[in-house]
């Protein structure tokens, strides 16, 4: 990983993490057999997900 997105707390609302690996973005996350899960998303995708974190953590 070259680089994660800010520290935001993870519940059952947010359970992933953004990060970036050699200029692209992934999500990962732990799906229900307790694997992680790492998926190649856009970046127009990615602003959604920062932008709805904020939401749920700001209110």
């Amino acid at each position: 990983m070259d680089s994660k997105r800010p520290k935001r707390r993870k519940d059952k609302y947010n359970p992933y993490t953004l990060h970036t690996e050699k200029g692209k973005y992934y999500i990962s996350f732990t799906d229900a057999n307790n694997c992680i899960q790492k998926v190649l998303i856009s970046k127009k995708y990615l602003i959604v997900l920062i932008n709805k974190s904020l939401k749920i953590f700001l209110g």
